[in-house]
């Protein structure tokens, strides 16, 4: 973590921590009968102590991505208490049965396991209301379930994360050699992150569920065009797997690909603007034809633009038809000025329309429709993504059936 002493460098100042308004999911059984507020009284807090919690406020504000609030939150909570070693951990808010890792500060080797819970090891947790010190001694017997297969061992800090009153999940900072303590201004700094900590996991848990319920929407309407297609039913499931297998071995980043993943099930509703003779036409298109054909990405575009969703996918749907050459439709982008999510998905639509049957040909071969992949690199696709593409196709046991 990069710090900035000019800016550290004999500040001084009380923080009163409280709530910050945002809104926050309630799980049900996971609400203190009788909650004090801790910290809430001022404490008088060093230079570091209050870049922490400018930090805090700067870094778990700046993404609502869940995977970049726990990174940030683990770095913070990781360097407040002197740690060697913070796991995050998002309580389950079905079933209350594993509290399931979420990131680790610093990152190693070996990913962290789930910890399975019971009711009671619930309510242990939930009675806490403040960051508790493990040292091994009788007193921490009922928190011993936190060893179990995690790693940590005392003495460690295990930080509740609160979002108002309900417990979202916790922390478990491993302490270093020299810093099996906390003096109060430390504890209150640690107590004022998790509360900060909690507000942006479940903010972020919002913004997921609510992204997750777009998408949901988005296949639905999807699966309804594509029922009426035999020939088209099933091909933007196709895509969207696809896709975002692509991304992962591209490393696109969580935004992008969910913009992406979108994108793959609206790509073909403008269609729905051509006539039906068209669409299902079995010989060649005439040239007026094929210029009202070439126009359907704009009207995808076009609905798209109308749904109002939280990812930029209209622009994915207006030039999935480009080439990375310049010869496609209907801007006539070259390369990089074509968006990395349409270069993308104009790849696997390509690849997943080949190897099935329409109207006006036979499906290709696996073999026949790689080869086309490979014969216009460079020109209709982008050669970088085609070949991880490739990569991907020879490395999959059984591809999605056509």
């Amino acid at each position: 973590m990069t710090q900035d002493d000019g800016q550290r460098s004999g500040v001084s100042e009380s923080y009163n921590a409280g709530s910050n308004g945002a809104p926050a999911l309630s799980i049900p059984g996971t609400e203190p009968a009788r909650r004090a507020a801790p910290g809430r009284d001022s404490v008088s807090l060093d230079s570091d102590a209050v870049w922490l919690l400018y930090q805090a406020a700067k870094s778990l504000g700046a993404s609502v991505q869940l995977e970049r609030v726990t990174d940030a939150a683990g770095a913070l909570l990781n360097h407040a208490a002197s740690g060697s070693l913070t796991t995050i951990y998002l309580l389950n808010p079905a079933r209350h049965t594993a509290l399931a890792p979420l990131c680790t500060v610093p990152a190693r080797g070996a990913d962290a396991v789930p910890v399975p819970i019971s009711r009671g090891d619930l309510d242990i947790l939930v009675a806490l209301d403040s960051p508790r010190l493990l040292r091994g001694v009788a007193d921490d017997r009922p928190f011993e379930f936190l060893f179990r297969g995690t790693g940590f061992r005392p003495p460690s800090l295990l930080v509740p994360l609160y979002a108002d009153a309900s417990l979202v999940g916790v922390a478990l900072v491993a302490l270093a050699a020299g810093h099996a303590s906390l003096n109060g201004e430390r504890r209150a700094v640690v107590a004022a992150l998790a509360r900060n900590i909690g507000v942006a996991i479940q903010n972020s848990s919002f913004v997921k569920n609510l992204e997750d319920l777009y998408l949901g929407t988005i296949r639905a309407l999807s699966s309804a065009l594509g029922a009426a297609d035999a020939f088209t039913h099933g091909h933007a499931d196709r895509v969207a797997t696809y896709c975002g297998q692509l991304c992962e071995r591209l490393g696109v980043p969580e935004v992008e690909r969910k913009a992406l993943l979108a994108a793959a099930h609206l790509a073909q509703v403008g269609k729905a603007q051509l006539p039906e003779s068209i669409r299902n036409k079995r010989g060649g298109l005439t040239t007026e034809e094929w210029q009202l054909v070439k126009q359907y990405p704009i009207f995808g575009a076009e609905v798209v633009g109308d749904l109002a969703l939280p990812w930029d996918v209209q622009a994915l749907v207006r030039h999935h038809h480009e080439h990375y050459d310049g010869s496609g439709y209907p801007d006539g982008l070259v390369g990089a000025a074509i968006p990395r999510g349409s270069r993308i998905l104009g790849i696997v639509d390509a690849y997943c329309a080949m190897v099935a049957d329409r109207p006006y040909r036979a499906r290709l071969t696996r073999a026949e429709a790689l080869g086309e992949l490979i014969r216009q690199r460079g020109a209709q696709f982008d050669p970088v993504i085609v070949d991880v593409f490739c990569q991907l196709l020879d490395s999959e046991a059984a591809p999605p059936a056509p």
